[in-house]
């Protein structure tokens, strides 16, 4: 806190290693609550450098990977942290057994909005593990696995419910989004604020990682807006490249005809209702996604769209892994 704390002109970021030291100890249980909070106030205010989100990152990764990790587990990483008050459908979701239909193995984590993602979840089949452990055994049978934050990283969930305190995010809300807790090959995020698409970028590759895709988000989940012009912030083989694409032209939304929206929401997946703009954003969330595993070029999005349309219309004829 001296160090990031004092007035202007004597302060300074803190390094890799510093931020690391101090979430470790804060993670360990063995900080003063009145310490935890003006640390994060003081980063969240000034803002944080690419090194004090790594240094936090690491830390959290040491706490719930105690033990030992193992090697990677999954192909890719695809957080999944919504607002609470977020009304949004998870179309994203479905994108995901999708690519895990084509033979990926997908891990999500996030926290609950409300409880529709784990709804979602719950509703379509995706399995929910509360360990690393569990996790892994879970990719072994199948493609694809949820894993809620409060699960494998209680003391990050419980600094993530700090907010009704701050009336603010914090350090933490970035954090998580790189958590990776099975070392995934790859990284799908979304993030909602601009000036930290880029910050994310960069502490990814202080991580190590040199494959993975930043969508713009206003809810912190990779979710494609096909109707919107968009810019995706990408790794590929370390390489820093940015991905624009134009606004497609809008179709009509259908009314979910007295259905609930989790109701609807299978209704698509199921086939009994029919709706162009949500089977479009689950087709370019996941040639996103497929890009993004196969570290393919800015140029080959079509065909990967290709891809993801054929994945979309044969998704109840494939015979899943066990």
């Amino acid at each position: 806190m001296a160090v990031v704390g004092r007035k202007s002109g004597n302060s300074r970021p803190l390094t890799l290693a510093e931020s690391q030291d101090a979430f470790a100890t804060i993670l360990q249980g063995d900080a003063d609550p009145m310490q935890v909070g003006a640390l994060l106030r003081l980063l969240s205010y000034r803002g944080e450098t690419a090194a004090e989100l790594a240094g936090l990152v690491r830390a959290a990764r040491d706490s719930f990977l105690a033990g030992g990790a193992g090697g990677t587990a999954a192909d890719l990483d695809w957080p999944a942290y919504p607002s609470p008050r977020s009304l949004r459908t998870p179309w994203f979701v479905q994108s995901a057994l999708l690519v895990a239909d084509a033979g990926h193995r997908v891990v999500m984590h996030g926290t609950h909005a409300g409880g529709r993602l784990e709804r979602a979840v719950e509703a379509i089949g995706i399995p929910v593990a509360l360990s690393v452990a569990q996790a892994r055994a879970t990719l072994g049978e199948r493609n694809i696995v949820y894993m809620p934050l409060a699960g494998f990283g209680a003391r990050l969930q419980g600094l993530m419910s700090l907010y009704p305190l701050f009336e603010s995010r914090s350090s933490v809300n970035s954090a998580v989004h790189l958590l990776n807790p099975l070392a995934a090959r790859t990284m799908l995020l979304g993030v909602s604020q601009p000036a930290y698409r880029e910050l994310h970028r960069d502490t990814a590759l202080l991580l190590g990682h040199g494959d993975l895709s930043i969508v713009a988000s206003s809810r912190d989940v990779a979710e494609c807006n096909p109707f919107r012009a968009m810019t995706m912030h990408r790794l590929v083989e370390g390489r820093p490249v940015d991905l624009m694409t134009a606004a497609q032209a809008e179709p009509l939304s259908q009314g979910i005809g007295g259905l609930t929206s989790l109701e609807y929401w299978m209704a698509v997946w199921s086939g009994a209702a029919r709706d162009a703009r949500a089977t479009e954003t689950i087709v370019l969330t996941a040639a996103l996604a497929l890009m993004t595993i196969n570290g393919a070029s800015n140029e080959e999005l079509t065909s990967y769209r290709r891809m993801a349309v054929e994945l979309w219309e044969r998704r109840h004829r494939r015979v899943r892994p066990r």
